[in-house]
């Protein structure tokens, strides 16, 4: 599969559009979106420059999508459009399925985007028609991170000292600090849903160091690493009944973070004066269904990896499409 092929996007309204490329370098899929303001361009001519832009930077395109982790089951990568307060939203199964889905939404939150692929977990993705209710988008937390193997996958967390299973809240201005909002077990006391959402349990070990007795080695980095006293992972189930719960919170809780998982550490009675029950590490991400319900209009279209076969590069599928 050596083609580029180049999907266009306008609204005539405004005079924006936007252009989604797709194409193997090397071996190595890549997928990507720009936009700007084509005013009275021709939108084969506007097709044609994003054209020659990705070809003449698709080593760029495969390299950010290589640095995505390899074991995530899908990615996403989101692109402002100009002059609104809409963007793009492209979403790329994996390498072994070339399948993308395309949506465009308002979202006033724009700011924090940076442009590059962003890993998200994804259940029961084998048909297009996947289920929004279940993506979720990870915080990408500059610092204070560690890694943890969580019944034998690795996981990334954040250090959170205070943070409990099921709060939920806002980074405020793209920073690390957490400010908490609510928690989703207190709210189930005030809604209507008899929904039983019990916390799942998960064994923990180090990622690169062997677990010793009752003591897992959190790995900070390559050469740096914190010792856990027995650390036991807690974890909301994904099933029906916590995507109805993220459902009906989706309009109180728009745009905000969830923490999902958490480790938990009990009181370690070897050493005197031992701190009681501790929180170190959890995972902070944004349900997607939070995020995509930020503006009201919404338009998804899904296509398969299918349209990008042939022998040279081209222009494909111009299309105009009411944003």
């Amino acid at each position: 599969m050596d083609t580029l092929c180049v999907k266009v996007y306008s609204n005539n309204q405004t005079g924006d559009c936007f252009a989604v490329g797709f194409r193997q370098f090397f071996g190595s899929s890549w997928i990507h979106a720009i936009s700007k303001e084509y005013g009275m361009w021709d939108l084969m001519e506007y097709a044609q420059e994003g054209c020659d832009k990705m070809l003449s930077r698709m080593q760029q395109y495969a390299r950010f999508m290589d640095e995505a982790y390899s074991e995530a089951q899908a990615y996403i990568m989101q692109t402002h459009l100009r002059q609104l307060t809409l963007h793009t939203c492209v979403m790329w199964k994996s390498q072994r399925d070339s399948r993308v889905k395309l949506e465009v939404f308002q979202d006033p939150d724009f700011g924090c985007m940076s442009g590059e692929w962003t890993v998200i977990n994804v259940e029961k993705t084998d048909d297009l028609n996947w289920d929004w209710r279940v993506l979720m988008l990870y915080h990408r937390k500059a610092q204070d991170i560690c890694w943890l193997d969580v019944d034998r996958l690795c996981v990334k967390f954040s250090k959170a000292p205070k943070e409990q299973l099921g709060d939920y809240g806002r980074f405020m201005d793209c920073e690390d600090e957490f400010c908490l909002n609510g928690n989703i077990f207190a709210d189930l006391k005030s809604l209507p849903l008899k929904e039983n959402i019990t916390p799942s349990q998960h064994r923990v070990s180090g990622h690169w160091y062997q677990r010793k007795h009752d003591r897992v080695l959190a790995s900070l980095s390559v050469q740096a690493f914190l010792e856990l006293y027995k650390p036991l992972c807690l974890s909301f189930p994904m099933n029906d009944n916590i995507k109805t719960l993220l459902t009906s919170l989706s309009t109180r809780s728009t745009n905000e973070y969830l923490v999902t998982r958490v480790i938990q550490c009990p009181t370690d009675t070897r050493w005197p004066g031992s701190s009681t029950s501790t929180t170190p590490f959890c995972t902070f991400v944004k349900p997607f269904i939070w995020r995509r319900n930020a503006g009201a209009d919404s338009v998804t279209e899904g296509w398969s990896g299918d349209e990008t076969m042939g022998n040279q590069a081209r222009v494909n599928d111009m299309d105009g499409m009411e944003l």
